[in-house]
């Protein structure tokens, strides 16, 4: 239960944070949100501005005369929503105005007949777009005008729409979109950088080399549980502590490996610490072969840490590079993984979904404060990665479109556009569902 808790409080604080990315840098580019809500829907309870008096609101009704974004309290506790003012509509009512400028002008003077032809074409062309963006917009009574008649009636929709959606996100200049787009992610490895930071002031445990001297005791921990192998059977941990093997103390990683060289078939007492307790593990080392090499060893990798702290201003710098740092490891390790995909079939890493990720959350909360930071900051520029993914439902699929706008010089078809979020989005259910459900599986097994 402890776990779970944890593992609600870290993905609302990620969440939480990306979504105040998107509603800051929307407010502040001139584009409303209609409502900025901490946890999903059906909404507790908000507050909003009338007249420039606060208004409470209870329940989930709707809400018709708020002056600005209504702030709401709901009852699903994971994260929170933006509702950007009209987010999913598509149309560069701006670019579109440019146009029809161009048009008025061509109206306006003596053209050819191709001229004038290919002016009425683009004009028909116009009407098309616009009636697959507005189904109240007529095109078949739009065919039977005449050019400067069509042009007119384009000009007048289009003053309407700046006019009543002038703070709408679809009507916004193509940058202040992709700012608002990136701002999610951002605020992402920003509270990445904030966590390292306070983590390298209270303490993050560093891997270091067996030569090394350390201030703070330096611990072998197990960084890999390999699966099927005699660590995994006998009950072996990411992230516990090698305490003792047979009695025998260890704090450097080449001498447990030796010992465990030397004990090919001979049951030994692996005592570990986990959560601050110590427990004790049978485990009978044997040949194995990993990755195409061979060793005798009980299937874990190990690695010796030591808990160093650094003064607040050398945090600061310090947890803004180790973001950094981690971006750059992350991003090719999801490109290895595409790759290996289209070869091999398969991604060649596990994936882990709500419930792999809630066991390592939970993990890591009782290794320590500092453990749980650092996996948090881990999981945040996680989320900010995945989130620029260019694919469709994902910000990153939403920054591909505005790109291709601006390259067309018009809108993707909007419809086109919705339906390629709406796939994009079930599939990404679907694969969370698949993981999960491989997940239970596994449960049920062990």
């Amino acid at each position: 239960m402890v776990t779970v808790l944890i593992f609600f409080l870290v993905l609302s604080l990620l969440v939480l944070a990306h979504e105040w990315g998107h509603y800051i840098s929307a407010v502040k580019t001139g584009i409303k949100v209609e409502e900025f809500g901490i946890g999903f829907p059906p909404r507790l309870f908000g507050a909003y501005k009338k007249n420039g008096k606060w208004r409470w609101i209870w329940g989930n009704k709707e809400i018709l005369d708020a002056d600005g974004t209504v702030y709401s309290f709901n009852l699903i506790p994971l994260g929170g929503f933006n509702k950007i003012k009209g987010e999913n509509n598509t149309f560069d009512w701006h670019k579109f105005d440019e146009r029809l400028a161009d048009y008025r002008q061509g109206l306006n003077e003596d053209l050819s007949n191709q001229q004038a032809k290919n002016l009425s074409r683009l004009l028909s062309e116009e009407g098309q777009a616009l009636s697959l963006f507005d189904s109240k917009f007529n095109y078949d009574n739009y065919l039977k005008l005449s050019d400067r008649e069509k042009l007119t009636i384009l000009e007048n929709f289009t003053d309407n729409r700046l006019k009543n959606d002038k703070d709408a996100f679809y009507t916004q200049a193509a940058w202040k979109r992709l700012l608002v787009l990136v701002s999610g992610p951002f605020m992402n490895f920003v509270l990445a950088m904030f966590l390292l930071a306070i983590g390298f002031m209270i303490g993050l445990p560093e891997v270091v080399d067996d030569s090394m001297a350390t201030e703070a005791p330096a611990r072998v921990q197990i960084y890999e549980v390999f699966p099927e192998s005699p660590a995994a059977q006998a009950g072996l941990e990411l992230g516990d502590f090698i305490v003792s093997i047979n009695g025998q103390e260890f704090n450097q990683v080449g001498a447990v490996s030796d010992l465990l060289q030397a004990s090919a078939g001979q049951e030994l007492a692996v005592v570990v610490e986990r959560g601050g307790v110590a427990q004790t593990f049978n485990v009978t080392p044997q040949a194995i072969n990993e990755q195409e090499t061979d060793y005798v060893g009980i299937g874990v990798s190990l690695v010796r840490v030591s808990v160093v702290k650094y003064p607040w201003y050398e945090s600061i710098w310090l947890g803004i590079k180790q973001t950094f740092l981690t971006m750059w490891l992350m991003i090719t390790t999801l490109v290895a993984m595409i790759v290996n995909l289209f070869k091999e079939g398969e991604p060649g890493v596990a994936l882990a979904g709500p419930i792999g990720i809630a066991s390592l959350t939970g993990k890591f909360a009782r290794m320590g404060l500092n453990y749980l930071l650092q996996f948090s900051a881990m999981f945040s520029i996680n989320l900010g990665i995945l989130n620029l993914f260019p694919f469709p439902a994902l910000d990153g699929g939403r920054i591909v479109f505005v790109i291709a706008e601006k390259l067309r010089g018009k809108p993707v078809n909007s419809k086109v556009e919705a339906w390629s979020h709406v796939l994009g989005f079930g599939l990404l259910i679907t694969l969370v569902v698949i993981v999960t459900f491989k997940e239970v599986l596994q449960l049920i097994n062990n």
